[in-house]
């Protein structure tokens, strides 16, 4: 059986499909010290000619104190997940948590919310927090905090007579579970 872990493969396609294409001609890159990442033969032959690549390694044991999304954000993102699997615990949803495809719709949905132009500065925060930028982002709002207090109002969609369960980061639309989870609300259109 193999690992759900990232592989070789892997790391190869998203440096030249995702991190090269996108960086500079002097990127710096922070990688962790496990080898799968500090592989430096693959970095080294995957890095295109014109780029001037400057590789910093965060030291064994360090993760939680200079990876900026462990110091901050990836503990919010795990409160939003579960504040979406206790819904389907306490609403008793015939939804299978454990399956794949529902961890994937759990797991695309809250990309979809964090993505939202309301929390820019909940991630730049990130990188103030680990101390890598000195100014101080302006304040933003908890995403559990302003998703989940719904307050017993009705969904917003058309016809619908469900409670609502969630505020759209993007579009502040209030959402029952069904709309959010079966029918797939992503949205990309940003109301302030």
């Amino acid at each position: 059986m193999k690992s759900g872990k990232l592989t070789k493969e892997l790391l190869e396609i998203w440096y030249k499909e995702v991190f090269f294409p996108v960086s500079g001609n002097k990127p710096v890159l922070f990688i962790d010290s496990l080898t799968t990442y500090n592989n430096k033969s693959l970095i080294d032959r995957v890095t295109p000619s014109d780029k001037q690549l400057e590789i910093l390694t965060i030291p064994p044991g360090t993760t939680g104190l200079v990876q900026a999304l462990d110091k901050y954000g990836f503990r919010l993102w795990k409160n939003f997940v579960r504040r979406l699997s206790d819904a389907v615990l306490l609403y008793e949803l015939k939804i299978d948590l454990y399956q794949r495809n529902n961890i994937l719709k759990l797991q695309s949905l809250t990309h979809n919310q964090f993505s939202s132009p309301r929390f820019e500065n909940l991630f730049k925060y990130s990188w103030f927090a680990c101390g890598y930028v000195d100014i101080r982002p302006d304040s933003f709002e908890h995403p559990v905090n302003f998703c989940f207090e719904v307050n017993d109002k009705i969904c917003s969609r058309l016809n619908c007579i469900n409670f609502s369960f969630i505020i759209c980061n993007w579009c502040k639309m209030l959402l029952c579970f069904d709309h959010v989870y079966h029918d797939f609300h992503f949205c990309d259109t940003f109301v302030e």
